[in-house]
């Protein structure tokens, strides 16, 4: 999967305006780093996931906020990211996502 392939996928879901001005936020300053290899909605809370299996971390993209899930050693760290649309990206985000 490639960026353009994620923002086509992204494009295809029914998201509220805020959710998917959010996840195209995540698509425009990601570029230094893989793109998922996996793309799914929650359907508990609705929430948009980006995947990246190869490194065992995931990113869900809410309309006011962002969660990162990195699994590993049978455990979960979880970390919430405030973001509202347009809003610059903390870049910590990316290396929570990389980072093996």
């Amino acid at each position: 999967m490639k960026w353009r392939d994620v923002k086509e996928e992204i494009a295809r879901l029914t998201l509220t305006n805020d959710q998917r001005s959010n996840a195209l936020d995540i698509i425009a300053t990601a570029a230094d780093i893989p793109p998922p290899q996996d793309i799914s909605m929650n359907a508990y809370d609705n929430g948009l996931s980006l995947h990246w299996v190869d490194v065992g971390s995931e990113l869900a993209v809410y309309d006011d906020h962002y969660e990162t899930y990195r699994f590993g050693d049978g455990e979960t760290a979880i970390c919430h990211w405030q973001h509202e649309p347009g809003e610059l990206i903390d870049p910590a985000i990316f290396l929570e996502l990389t980072a093996r």
